[in-house]
């Protein structure tokens, strides 16, 4: 079959029973069988009884995309082509985030993703103790499916918060073929308490992300600070050599123009030698009057001593005289 379009087929696209069927091209669209709160799921091709399906490519439509989701239902049948390549043939669920609850004696698991469909799909806890691992296979039953983006599990409590069990527990979605399972990403569901040096991981963790924040604060306020001085550099640097071309210009102006003119020259000098002069002459002149008010005060500072001194004298006259009479 080439080029083959199956769209719009809510009971199913097609059916291969026995024999051999090759598709090329192929486009499947929109085989939607209408459940409720499953709205993207598809009925494509069902494969039974020992049939043979390949499918060689596909053109558009459902499974495009790299390992997306094919809506092939296979029982007894071989498949081959690009369905061989992907994770299974049917559909491959998403898991994004998982969050645990205790409830009572148990735990109550709530995944959430996408595609989460209520066909054969089932849940693993994998313990890590020491170099050993030990996984738990749970059916998913049917009353634990909310939608197609969310379904709950439930486990005994001490699966995972067994305190005898120094271990690091995860969990994962199956799916596909139940004899050889595919698997979703893994979340973590507890963390080993300790390691070798009887530290606690999240503490040694916490311990690593502090200093690598410290650490990243640091470089950042030094490439600040670095970036800073370099623009100020480039600015200082800048303006100077702009404040040395000018000079340089002046310069060069000036020597052209007395070369042209020597006249000018003289002119110049004799505008600023009168100016000079009489400069020198002003800062003469209050030299000369500081050292005159220098010396009438220390002048006016004698004559008051003297005068000091004789108003004394005449008091001891005085205390004498009185004395003698």
């Amino acid at each position: 079959m080439r080029d083959t379009i199956i769209e719009n087929s809510p009971e199913g696209g097609l059916k291969v029973s026995g024999g051999h069927v090759s598709i090329e091209a192929a486009n499947f669209n929109s085989n939607n069988p209408l459940i409720a709160h499953y709205p993207s799921l598809r009925r494509n091709i069902a494969c039974t009884h020992s049939g043979n399906l390949e499918i060689i490519s596909l053109k558009g439509g459902d499974g495009l995309k790299e390992n997306s989701s094919l809506w092939i239902l296979e029982n007894g049948c071989a498949l081959t082509g690009i369905i061989s390549e992907r994770a299974s043939s049917f559909f491959i669920p998403v898991l994004e985030s998982v969050e645990m609850k205790e409830t009572g004696a148990e735990l109550t698991l709530s995944f959430k993703g996408m595609l989460l469909l209520p066909c054969n799909l089932s849940f693993a806890i994998l313990k890590e103790i020491g170099d050993e691992e030990f996984l738990d296979r749970y059916i998913i039953d049917e009353g634990w499916h909310v939608s197609e983006k969310e379904l709950l599990g439930k486990v005994p409590k001490e699966v995972v918060a067994n305190e005898k069990d120094d271990a690091d527990v995860s969990v994962h979605i199956l799916f596909g073929n139940p004899n050889a399972p595919s698997s979703t990403d893994s979340f973590i569901l507890k963390n080993r308490s300790k390691d070798q040096t009887g530290v606690s991981n999240e503490l040694a963790e916490g311990g690593k992300e502090g200093k690598s924040s410290w650490a990243l604060i640091v470089i950042i306020m030094l490439t600040v600070l670095f970036l800073i001085v370099l623009i100020v550099s480039i600015i200082f640097i800048a303006r100077w050599k702009k404040a040395k071309e000018r000079t340089e210009e002046l310069e060069e102006i000036v020597e052209d123009t007395v070369k042209k003119d020597p006249k000018i020259l003289e002119m110049i000098t004799m505008e600023i030698t009168p100016n000079i002069q009489q400069k020198k002459m002003e800062s003469e002149a209050k030299k000369v009057k500081r050292r005159m008010c220098k010396k009438k005060m220390q002048h006016s500072e004698s004559t008051e001593y003297l005068l000091s001194k004789s108003e004394s004298t005449e008091n001891i006259l005085g205390r004498d005289s009185d004395k003698d009479v």
